[in-house]
């Protein structure tokens, strides 16, 4: 995967938006620049949310399992047990 700074993810961004004057001109991109399009955007939401606090109400929920955990009152499952637990 490519690492895309700030910077670079801006003037993808912008060059993009120049170029596309409607979602119809987005169907020309060629598939290579709409996959770079498309972890431009992914890397500029994923810096946003790493610095966006989610509600306080979600927070208390995880720190009480993250307890429950440590406690040993619940465990963790990875996926490929959950799928087989079920029926």
């Amino acid at each position: 995967m490519v690492r895309l700074t700030t910077r670079s993810v801006q003037r993808l961004t912008v060059g993009v938006v120049q170029a596309c004057n409607d979602v119809a001109d987005l169907a020309k991109l060629s598939l290579r620049e709409k996959l770079r399009l498309l972890e431009a955007i992914w890397e500029d939401l994923r810096a946003r949310m790493d610095a966006m606090e989610g509600p306080r109400k979600h927070r208390q929920i995880l720190d009480e399992r993250r307890e429950r955990i440590d406690s040993g009152e619940a465990k963790l499952l990875d996926w490929d047990q959950v799928k087989h637990s079920l029926p």
